[in-house]
């Protein structure tokens, strides 16, 4: 058993490094998969049927609503890198405003990316999450009408052919807090 102390110390003190110095929607990662584990060796039910719903795509309703979000002040970057084998990735910074009447817990936006001679050539979706409240008291409150949240989006596996800035983006999904 004591072999085993080490590697799980070591486990737990990285989980609470990352939970503090992570990024919003990775924390409500954690959260999430903590919350489902002790429900499901609790017996009761887990969230998996909130998965399977969201799985099934974006409610009428949802899409309706984003017509009332607006994204702007967009700024495209390639990232640098100390390590000088590593791939620039786009980074896109900007801010989100509801104009709408409804309270956002998340935002589903997917940025589309063409070449220098505007074939598009990738696109990448990315999760913007509201109210989750931690311990840092960094975290982002929910998106209430009127209020405006930064944007910061790295695109992943993005092809060096892509420009930097996004030829298209749009809003794929909305979650309501209330």
């Amino acid at each position: 058993m004591r072999k085993y102390a080490v590697p799980i110390a070591v486990g737990a003190v990285c989980l609470v490094v990352g939970y503090f110095f992570g990024r919003e929607h990775i924390k409500y990662e954690i959260r999430s998969a903590i919350t489902d584990a002790f429900t499901g060796a609790l017996g009761g039910t887990s969230s998996l049927a909130e998965d399977n719903k969201k799985k099934r795509g974006p409610t009428p309703e949802a899409l309706a609503y984003a017509g009332s979000i607006e994204i702007y002040d967009l700024a495209a970057s390639r990232t640098s890198s100390s390590n000088w084998s590593a791939p620039r990735k786009p980074r896109i910074d900007g801010k989100i405003k509801n104009n709408g009447n409804r309270t956002l817990k998340s935002l589903s936006i997917r940025f589309y990316f063409h070449d220098d001679k505007g074939n598009t050539v990738f696109e990448s979706t990315d999760t913007e999450y509201f109210g989750i409240e931690g311990l840092m008291g960094s975290d982002k409150p929910l998106l209430r009408p009127g209020y405006i949240a930064e944007l910061f989006h790295l695109c992943e596996n993005c092809p060096s052919e892509a420009v930097a800035k996004p030829s298209k983006i749009e809003i794929v999904d909305v979650e309501f807090a209330d």
